[in-house]
């Protein structure tokens, strides 16, 4: 019972991942709609936008560097 219990819970995991890869596009998609910019999906499904902030003055040395 142990075995096919493992066994049953392998075979969910491959299912649950292979239908997240399946969706990976999708979900690339509609994060670029509602951010409005480009998205990139890594090798292990997280999508990433990238926005340069203007909010947070930075500093190096008393320099101030110009944001976005």
């Amino acid at each position: 019972m142990k075995l096919s219990m493992s066994v049953l819970v392998s075979a969910a995991a491959i299912l649950i991942s292979s239908t997240a890869i399946a969706a990976e596009p999708a979900l690339q998609a509609a994060v670029e709609r509602g951010a409005k910019t480009a998205a990139t999906t890594s090798d292990d499904g997280v999508v990433r936008i990238g926005w340069q902030r203007t909010d947070v003055p930075v500093r190096v040395d008393g320099v101030p560097l110009p944001g976005g």
